[in-house]
């Protein structure tokens, strides 16, 4: 950042880049971000040496509700072929069943 301010660039913390008064704005950004950090994860699966099959996108519902929650991964383990489902914005957990 000092490099920035030293040639006359604004100063922007990477955090409030996503967060303005925008919030439609805000929320493409951190959608379009996250898809090429989701390349990486389905890139690293597609490895012969990783141990995890890329089952693509869930979605996960409550019993009872109409809406669903469409989560970032879904990954099985080739060797005990448990499933575990995950989202990578904060405040999400990874969860693991066996199928």
């Amino acid at each position: 950042m000092d490099a920035l301010r030293a040639a006359g660039q604004p100063s922007l913390m990477f955090d409030s880049f996503f967060k303005s008064s925008n919030s439609p704005r805000d929320k493409y950004l951190s959608r379009l971000f996250g898809l090429f950090n989701e390349d990486v994860v389905r890139h690293w699966c597609g490895l012969p040496e990783t141990p995890y099959t890329d089952l693509g996108r869930p979605t996960l519902k409550v019993p009872g509700e109409v809406r669903g929650y469409t989560l970032d991964f879904s990954l099985q383990h080739e060797v005990s072929c448990q499933v575990s489902v995950s989202e990578m914005k904060p405040g999400w957990n990874t969860r693991t069943t066996s199928t």
